[in-house]
Order: C-alpha cells, then sequence, then structure tokens
C-alpha cells in the first residue's frame, strides 16, 4: 500500500532532476519515508497476529 505522501515526493523527485543536490536529499528522503511505511505495515501486521499487549511487550 503506497500512501499518498509517497506518491506526492515521487512526483517532486521528477520536477527537481536538474538540481542534483536537491534531488539527492529528496531521494534520501523517500527511501526513509518508504521504509517507515514497511516498518508500520508490519507492525500492524504483527499486532493483529500477537495481540496489542504482546506486540508491546516486543517492543521493550
Amino acid at each position: 500500500m503506497v500512501t499518498l505522501s509517497l506518491e506526492v515526493l515521487r512526483k517532486c523527485l521528477a520536477g527537481i532532476q536538474d538540481d542534483p543536490t536537491t534531488y539527492d536529499i529528496m531521494k534520501a528522503y523517500l527511501k526513509y519515508e518508504e521504509e517507515d511505511q514497511y516498518w508500520s505495515e508490519d507492525a500492524i501486521e504483527m499486532i493483529a497476529k500477537l495481540g496489542e499487549q504482546n506486540w508491546l511487550l516486543t517492543q521493550l
């Protein structure tokens, strides 16, 4: 599931390709945001499997 914010960031990348410094910064930021989204999706899946209290214990 790709969020709207990731789609907006990808579109922004297309518009700043002529500015290598900004492009590299935005590309790194997009990668961070994608990793954060994947972590969140995995956490939601684990909460569904383990239950909220058990999942919280794994986060300590």
